[in-house]
């Protein structure tokens, strides 16, 4: 059977039993007939069919794909992701691979490189063997040149990150040689050697911080930038860009605000740099090292470009807005804004828009929408940062612009609940990254914090959004304590009926016990430590509400029957805050409508003691607590 035989047959009934001898003599067909062009998709099938149906076809194919990878790489084009993983599946060893990875660095190093298919394959192999790095060193040599190209550049970070991951001290070694290298090109006026430079230090600066400062340090790399970039017009973007990525770094932040200060004031002044420039200024904070500019400048050039057509500049734009609206003035500026405010809503609305755009909208949201009594630790660190920066010049302009409530609450009624934010984020919570998703929460969080808004939030899918965000245990605790406070105000002024359509009730009893704090050393520390007085409070004014509900016995058998929640309200009996005490006294009192599981836990644990100090806070409070009551006289000592 010929190729277009097998190609048909292929594509015809599955269950037919093709021969190992069809398979063998289409490959050799296709490997030697270079003057005919086939169809890509036909090839793609045959090479993986002849290596996943018959063991045979399979090392033949291996034998020849050896023999000459760069034909089958012709014939494969672009490289989908089923060729990809049958070819490297194929192997039986890394070395079998070695004559691929010859191919693939004759290739990348002659620009052939054009599609992401061959970084991809580079990528599976790298993940399934442990190559030795002189087989490899070609890819930190070579791929710092291909970062210009948008659909490559992802598979570019994703290599190197493996690499660092594999060979860290070799290929941190090899890479700080590669910038020397790079460097004294670019000195000698290769553009392209100083744009690999430029692109591979903006793109890895936030995943390989530390090797990445390193070499931005180095004195001949600073000798290089200092006397061409920030003077060529055709780099100087690049530039900004690279000093922008680089204040990830504090130490390089505080070198890039005494060394490029003033330059990049002074191109505020050119209309094709200033966006660029406003930002790399805003990222150092230092702002009493303005000379001829005032931070609201510097927010009415982002502001400007918000509704800009390039979405480059748009980006820009909005992450200097979010960095400037930790301050006062700025917010209190944004927030009078109507304009601005309402493109900045349409856009994270917007499911076209760009994942980093929503992120910088959603943190520039949740800071305009943040009450003034709230600290957050994102607020408490740029106060230092503030400090560093006004130690010359204490009367800096960061320092002024009260805000008031009614501006915050007029806010976030008029764009955040009116606007369906809530509600439009709420539907496609999945779809959000990460670092959204803690953003939204915050959001969330803010508007929770005033009755008001509550019910409208719930109607928006705010309880529903907080419970998969929660299940989906975020990392940073200050986002999932803004999600379960934010779920605790929810439970607390809103009739549990009426909340629980997807979920039980009961699911989030766990999250309300950890902002009750316990005493066995189970809870987390950065929780524990951040958590107040009327967390707990409130926590037990929800299971409170809980209690109220048809799930009662149910929560009742979940509190008894768990040691740590169980401990957790003897802790709270036993607390010294009056409140605590008598909130905890009204959450029995609702669980006794089941009393067999309460009053069964008391006598397990015949702690005698215990319900002494029960009777002495319940005459202490004067507390009308009859089941309660009842309870203590029929178990208390005579």
């Amino acid at each position: 059977m010929d190729i277009d035989g097998l190609s048909k047959a292929l594509k015809g009934d599955l269950r037919l039993e093709l021969k190992v001898e069809d398979y063998i003599a289409s490959l050799n067909a296709l490997v030697n007939e270079t003057d005919k062009v086939r169809n890509a998709e036909d090839v793609e099938e045959i090479i993986i069919r002849s290596i996943k149906d018959h063991s045979t076809s399979r090392a033949h194919f291996l034998m020849m794909f050896k023999q000459k990878p760069d034909r089958f790489l012709d014939l494969l084009g672009d490289l989908s992701s089923r060729a990809i993983s049958a070819i490297v599946d194929s192997f039986k060893s890394v070395d079998d691979t070695i004559p691929l990875m010859l191919e693939i660095k004759r290739r990348i190093r002659a620009k052939k490189c054009r599609s992401d298919g061959l970084l991809k394959l580079v990528y599976q192999l790298l993940e399934r063997y442990v190559y030795k790095f002189e087989d490899i060193v070609f890819l930190a040599e070579e791929l710092p040149f291909h970062l210009e190209s948008t659909d490559i550049r992802p598979l570019v970070l994703l290599i190197f990150a493996q690499l660092d991951n594999k060979y860290k001290r070799t290929f941190n070694e090899k890479l700080l040689d590669v910038f020397d290298t790079l460097t004294i090109e670019a000195d000698a006026d290769h553009t392209e050697s100083m744009n690999a430079i430029l692109n591979t230090l903006s793109e890895l600066y936030p995943v390989l911080t530390n090797i990445c400062s390193e070499a931005f340090l180095s004195e001949e790399l600073q000798t290089v930038l200092k006397r061409k970039i920030l003077r060529n017009d055709s780099l100087i973007k690049k530039g900004l860009q690279l000093l922008s990525v680089a204040c990830i770094d504090e130490s390089v932040r505080k070198y890039i605000a005494e060394q490029y200060f003033p330059i990049i004031e002074a191109s505020l002044s050119n209309n094709e740099l200033k966006l660029h420039s406003a930002l790399v200024l805003v990222k150092t904070w230092s702002f009493s090292k303005l000379k001829n500019t005032k931070v609201k400048q510097l927010g009415n050039i982002f502001i400007q470009n918000v509704e800009s057509n390039d979405e480059r500049e748009q980006e820009i734009a909005v992450e200097g807005l979010a960095y400037l609206s930790l301050i006062s003035s700025v917010r209190n500026g944004i927030r009078s804004n109507g304009n601005v405010c309402l493109e900045l809503v349409q856009l994270v609305v917007d499911e076209k828009t760009e994942s980093c755009i929503i992120y910088g909208i959603l943190s520039l949201l949740a800071n305009l929408s943040t009450f003034s009594d709230e600290c957050t630790p994102e607020q408490s660190s740029i106060n230092s940062l503030k400090a560093y920066a006004e130690l010359k010049n204490p009367v800096v302009e960061t320092q002024t612009g009260k805000e008031e409530e009614e501006d915050i609450f007029a806010f976030i009624d008029d764009y955040i609940v009116d606007l369906q934010v809530i509600g439009s984020l709420s539907n496609r919570l999945k779809d959000l990254m990460p670092s959204c998703r803690d953003q939204f929460v915050k959001l969330i969080y803010n508007a929770t914090r005033k009755r008001h808004f509550i019910s409208e939030c719930v109607k928006q899918g705010a309880t529903k959004a907080l419970l998969g965000y929660l299940g989906n245990m975020p990392i940073q605790i200050q986002f999932r304590l803004y999600a379960i406070r934010a779920l605790n105000s929810i439970l607390i002024n809103t009739n549990p009926k009426l909340l629980f359509n997807h979920y039980s009730p009961l699911s989030t009893v766990p999250y309300l016990f950890e902002l009750i704090p316990g005493r066995d050393g189970n809870d987390n520390e950065e929780l524990l430590n951040a958590l107040t007085t009327r967390d707990s409070y409130e926590a037990l004014l929800a299971l409170t509400n809980l209690a109220a509900t048809d799930s009662a016995d149910s929560l009742s058998k979940l509190i008894v029957s768990d040691p740590q929640c169980w401990s957790k309200i003897m802790n709270c009996i036993l607390d010294e805050t009056v409140q605590i005490q008598r909130s905890v006294l009204e959450l029995l009192s609702n669980l006794m409508a089941y009393p067999l599981h309460i009053a069964a836990k008391f006598l397990i644990l015949a702690i005698l003691q215990v319900l002494r100090i029960l009777t002495y806070w319940l005459n202490y409070c004067a507390l009308e607590i009859s089941n309660l009551k009842e309870l203590l006289l029929r178990f208390s000592p005579t």
